[in-house]
């Protein structure tokens, strides 16, 4: 839990997270971190989840890029060295 000792370090009593639902193996959230114990309201929470929403929706056509020039990159490696090339 170091993040959790580096935030107390600097004085933060208040974290507020939330998660980007892409669909990946790896799970993402944005996390909000203030001074005061109680910092966050129910409209910061709702703002937040809103807020992460969109970074979901952003990141989704970035995703589906990343994997499928990731596949390409495999597809193209596992066929180095033979003949006949592999389908």
């Amino acid at each position: 839990m170091a993040a959790i000792q580096a935030a107390e370090a600097h004085g933060v009593q208040s974290v507020l997270a939330v998660p980007i639902l892409v669909e990946t193996e790896t799970p993402a959230a944005l996390a909000f971190y203030a001074a005061p114990a109680g910092a966050f309201t129910d409209s910061d929470i709702i703002s937040a989840e809103d807020f992460a929403a969109h970074v979901s929706t952003a990141l989704r056509p970035a995703l589906k890029i990343f994997q499928t020039l990731r596949r390409a990159s495999t597809d193209a490696t596992s066929n180095c060295g033979t003949w006949p090339l592999k389908s």
